[in-house]
């Protein structure tokens, strides 16, 4: 399990989550009230829930990341409703319709108190995940445990839902989509969470090695350096594909690169046109990739639009365009470049742009979770999840400045950081020679 999770955490105020190994290097997490007594039922929960997981997916390495992402969510929402019946004094055994209302409105009220910086809606699809994990519990408790009878169904019970109707005849749920709306029926409606990835495919260092040479060695060097470039600033700053797809050439000036340079700066501001819930952060950007993409832009964009006898009018500004019309790349068309690039070389099915996200999600919270243990700050996975949000745009852009004031001065300082940089060095000398590898392999045919 990578170490974002720490053995004792508090949960909130008045649960305490202990995570403790299980197996391989999975770990469980365990739930104690504020008296040190342990909360049976919702650790149980969660221990099944750890069982489950381990028996559909193994403990296969490129597994764990997803592992640790389910654990870590389910046991977040079930120690969030076992703190609120603490504070209201109630045993879970009472749970009905208006506990769970208050319990959502408590957790909502909490949120947006936080001043994280995230809007309303963002708040109100945290709750909605927390709300779910505790419906699951109770389905858990009725149908799996018998721990409760006949305290969750439709439309009479206690806890109104259609979970354990569906859980007794499942293709009901198929012949009749409206059913879905019932199964959590007190969740807040309308909150944009109608897409969800459901592929948890990790990218590896290999794999990223393999598209890199995949790309130099089929495509034209023109299109090998976007390519290649795309794939290394979804890796380097886990940028969704609508963000590296609206990057225009305007914002990688090359003087202020110069000037950022000559007072030893390490990294570059950019804030993407286009990001998820129209958000406007800015991301600091390791400074070498900076320059890559100045003279990507200088260099084979240039030199592209001359070839083709195309103006800047076509191109629109964008960075990345069409190796044939020259105008932008289509909107999804980054998407299909890296996933056709993980078909190719044999990934898993659905592997793609998000697969090399997960993988800098994993490696920043790592890295977040090396630094504060190395300067004594806390080690709550809650607090660390809270760091990585930022650098995956899951923050609202008005607690940006507020937030990473102080904080990122320690992180740009740091000997993850550092080698960080030096291996953004490393992959911008690396690309040159492939670049100049494969002209030569051209030249020689």
């Amino acid at each position: 399990m990578p170490q974002s999770m720490d053995r004792n955490h508090m949960g909130s105020s008045r649960v305490r989550i202990n995570w403790v190994p299980f197996f391989d290097s999975r770990q469980v997490p365990v739930l104690f009230n504020q008296n040190a007594e342990l909360l049976e039922a919702f650790s149980t929960y969660l221990f099944y829930l750890a069982r489950e997981k381990i028996k559909c997916d193994g403990l296969s390495p490129t597994k764990e990341g997803a592992y640790c992402a389910y654990i870590r969510k389910a046991a977040y929402g079930i120690s969030s409703f076992a703190s609120f019946l603490e504070m209201k004094r109630l045993d879970w055994r009472a749970g009905a319709d208006e506990i769970l209302e208050a319990f959502r409105e408590d957790g909502q009220a909490r949120s947006l108190r936080s001043k994280s910086g995230r809007t309303e809606l963002t708040t109100k699809r945290t709750t909605n995940e927390k709300l779910r994990e505790v419906y699951r519990f109770y389905l858990w408790a009725q149908e799996d445990q018998w721990l409760i009878a006949n305290q969750m169904g439709w439309p009479d019970a206690k806890i109104t839902s259609f979970l354990p109707t569906i859980r007794s005849d499942p293709a009901r749920l198929y012949k009749n989509k409206h059913l879905e709306k019932l199964l959590y029926p007190l969740c807040y409606k309308r909150v944009g969470e109608g897409s969800r990835n459901k592929n948890t495919h990790y990218a590896t260092d290999q794999e990223l090695e393999s598209i890199r040479s995949l790309f130099y060695k089929n495509c034209t060097s023109t299109n090998a350096e976007r390519n290649v470039l795309i794939v290394d600033i979804i890796e380097s700053v886990g940028w969704r594909q609508g963000s590296i797809h609206s990057l225009k050439t305007c914002q990688f000036d090359i003087e202020k690169i110069g000037e950022a340079l000559r007072m030893g700066h390490t990294t570059y501001p950019v804030v993407p046109e286009v990001q998820k819930g129209g958000r406007l952060n800015k991301y600091e950007i390791p400074l070498p990739l900076a320059c890559r993409i100045a003279s990507f832009i200088l260099k084979n964009r240039s030199e592209l639009l001359d070839r083709k006898h195309k103006s800047e009018a076509v191109a629109d500004g964008y960075i990345f365009i069409s190796y044939t019309t020259c105008a932008s790349l289509g909107k999804y068309e980054i998407s299909r470049i890296v996933s056709r690039a993980f078909k190719a070389i044999g990934a898993p099915k659905g592997a793609g742009p998000h697969s090399i996200r997960r993988k800098f999600g994993k490696e920043k919270a790592t890295e977040i979770l090396q630094i504060r243990q190395r300067i004594g700050a806390s080690m709550s996975p809650e607090d660390a999840v809270q760091d990585v949000m930022h650098y995956l745009g899951h923050s609202h852009a008005a607690a940006q400045e507020a937030y990473t004031r102080g904080k990122l001065d320690v992180y740009q300082v740091s000997i993850e950081s550092d080698l960080r940089m030096k291996n953004e060095l490393l992959k911008a000398r690396v690309a040159k020679l492939e670049s100049k590898l494969s002209m030569m392999g051209r030249g020689s045919r």
